[in-house]
């Protein structure tokens, strides 16, 4: 697994929310769902 992808899943996780994580991974809320999302899949967290 890729490291920023991870740091947006744990970012995502400790502010509660996409839209609070973005400002720490500098990223917009489109990537950081794209990051979690590509995480989900790779570890087969079914979709929803």
């Amino acid at each position: 697994m890729e490291p920023p992808k991870l740091r947006a899943f744990v970012e995502v996780v400790r502010q509660g929310g996409f839209s609070k994580a973005v400002r720490f991974v500098f990223a917009t809320q489109s990537t950081v769902s794209k990051a979690v999302k590509q995480l989900e899949h790779k570890i087969g967290v079914p979709p929803t």
